[in-house]
C-alpha cells in the first residue's frame, strides 16, 4: 500500500493510500458531526486504444454519482472511505485539465457543508486527452 497524500486542517485530518487503483481515505473529523465524500468516476477502460483512459469532457460527465457517499464517522470522528482511482476532467469549456482529487465536505447536525477540503490524488492518465498534446500529432493517445 503506498502513501499518497496526507492532509491536515482544523475541521479534518488523514491519510491517502493506495492499493492496485483502489484509494483508501482515512482520518478524523475534528469539527463536524458528518462527513460526504465526491471523486469523478473511473476512467472508461476499452479494448481499443484511443477510446480507453480519456479524461472526462466536463464535471457533469465526470461525477454521475459512483465515486459519491457519506462517510460513517465511528469513535471520536474517525472515518474509513474507499473510491475507485478517479479520472480526470476538463472545465473551462475543454481548456483546464483537472487532476485526479476527492472533496470532502464536512457536515454540521443538520447535514449542512460548513468546510470543503479537496485532496489531490495524482497526476491524470499519461498520454490521455481531448484537445492537442504537445509535439504530438494524434490528438488522444500521444503516439
Amino acid at each position: 500500500m503506498a502513501l499518497i497524500a496526507q492532509f491536515s486542517d482544523s475541521f479534518i485530518t488523514g491519510r491517502v493510500t493506495c492499493d492496485r487503483g483502489i484509494f483508501t481515505i482515512s482520518g478524523r473529523v475534528k469539527a463536524g458531526d458528518g462527513l460526504s465524500f465526491k471523486a469523478a468516476d473511473p476512467a472508461d477502460r476499452r479494448l481499443a486504444v484511443s477510446g480507453s483512459g480519456l479524461p472526462f469532457a466536463n464535471p457533469s460527465m465526470a461525477f454521475d454519482g459512483s465515486n459519491m457517499g457519506n462517510a460513517i464517522l465511528k469513535n471520536f470522528g474517525m472515518f474509513d472511505i474507499q473510491i475507485t482511482r478517479p479520472n480526470s476532467y476538463y472545465t473551462h469549456h475543454g481548456k483546464v485539465l483537472v487532476a485526479p482529487h476527492v472533496d470532502l465536505q464536512v457536515l454540521d447536525d443538520k447535514g449542512v457543508i460548513i468546510h470543503e477540503t479537496r485532496v489531490e490524488l495524482g497526476e491524470p492518465i499519461p498520454n490521455r486527452s481531448l484537445t492537442g498534446l504537445p509535439g504530438n500529432p494524434n490528438r488522444t493517445t500521444g503516439r
